[in-house]
């Protein structure tokens, strides 16, 4: 008996005929800006940009300029990176509603509005409106400043006499990045007596030296298992052999390691002077700031790298404002999304909480936006609902 005949009975590529038609209305494909909008209301987001940014727009203008930049700043939020993008925002009608226009700006009048911005002074506007984000007051105010710089005066001190010591130990460490990586470094870490740990390429011939590795060690209590060794190398330009800590690790899900390795392994090479474990060394270097990262998630999720006029400060200004909105969402991931220091990227938070489908509706004079029953991330977003609340 064939069993596929009982079990299988979906024949391949079978699908159903829909049709389409383009006429249901109020609808939007951004469900979750009416959490992220009530979050920046109670920010207090045009209130201050009014206050802080000294560009007016003239009366009989349709919007006022602090309404143009908390546009742009929303757009950056939602995915927008350039002006151009803000074409597919213009009708939605969630944020028609949520903000109490008929119609959002094109985005000619933001590139237009950009370009106000004409020098230094301008630009400080913003950087005041970002401070006041943060620091979580509306007012401004230089209370305690000259305190503050003579706190910082007073740790300024205290590390470089910490320093001086800790030099006579012999215990100052240094972490190079890949980008450092260069004999010249090297050695004048080596001559003034330091400790060092850095990234290198593992390009030809590393490769090959790598591949005639022939016992690794296995350590585990980490995030991910790795496997461990050392080896001494000289690179092209260094003028002596290294010891070198070579770590590699093979990802979960299947995902591609490296090029030239069939066994799919991921690896990362670290030129070293210290006489401590491998393990100690890889943790010693992961230990490092986590700028690039912050850096990484401004290009990739708010689009720093994207230039929108053939202006200075116009182009200037766009890249504060994409910081502003940098920082809400990093606000919101602390104060609504419950999160404390751990964060979650801008793309997965649209993906998983903004970018939700929605109806609005009115039943008598309360507007109802109308979410799927089945939405996956309903709890979720409910106790950010319970949190905002309380803030």
């Amino acid at each position: 008996m064939n069993m596929d005949t009982i079990y299988h009975k979906r024949r391949p590529d079978a699908t159903r005929n829909i049709q389409e038609e383009f006429n249901l209305k109020n609808t939007t494909v951004y469900g979750g800006y009416n959490l992220i909008a009530d979050f920046i209301k109670a920010k207090g987001l045009e209130a201050i940009l009014g206050k802080c940014v000294g560009i007016k727009k003239a009366d009989w203008c349709t919007y006022e300029f602090s309404f143009i930049l908390r546009c742009l700043i929303d757009g950056y939020i939602l995915g927008m990176e350039r002006t151009k993008h803000f074409e597919a925002l213009e009708e939605e009608n969630l944020i028609k509603e949520k903000l109490g226009v008929k119609k959002l700006p094109d985005y000619t009048t933001l590139n237009k509005d950009l370009k106000r911005f004409k020098d230094e002074g301008d630009i400080e506007g913003l950087k005041a409106s970002g401070m006041r984000l943060i620091r979580g007051s509306d007012v401004h105010t230089s209370a305690g400043s000259v305190e503050f710089m003579r706190g910082i005066d007073k740790k300024m001190g205290q590390i470089v006499k910490r320093y001086k010591k800790l030099k006579r130990r012999g215990k100052v460490l240094a972490r190079f990045d890949e980008g450092f990586d260069s004999e010249e470094n090297y050695k004048e870490a080596e001559e003034l007596g330091w400790g060092y740990v850095g990234k290198v390429r593992c390009f030809n011939p590393l490769k090959l030296n790598i591949f005639g590795i022939k016992r690794w060690r296995k350590v585990g209590g980490s995030s991910r298992d790795i496997e461990v060794a050392s080896i001494t190398y000289k690179a092209g330009r260094w003028s002596k052999g290294r010891r070198v800590v070579i770590i590699r690790w093979q990802d979960d899900g299947g995902t591609q390691g490296s090029f030239f390795d069939e066994l799919n392994y991921n690896y990362a090479a670290f030129v070293t002077n210290l006489n401590w474990a491998e393990e100690d060394i890889y943790g010693f270097y992961n230990n490092r700031g986590t700028v690039e990262n912050r850096i990484k998630e401004a290009k990739y999720g708010f689009g720093i790298d994207k230039i929108p006029t053939d202006e200075f400060y116009a182009n200037y200004a766009a890249l504060q404002l994409k910081m502003i909105a940098y920082n809400l969402v990093s606000l919101f991931q602390a104060e609504v999304m419950d999160m404390g220091t751990l964060r979650m990227s801008i793309r997965s938070i649209r993906k998983m909480f903004i970018n939700i489908a929605g109806k609005l509706i009115k039943r008598g004079r309360q507007r109802i936006l109308k979410l799927a029953e089945d939405y996956i991330y309903k709890d979720r977003h409910l106790k950010m609902r319970e949190q905002l609340a309380s803030i």
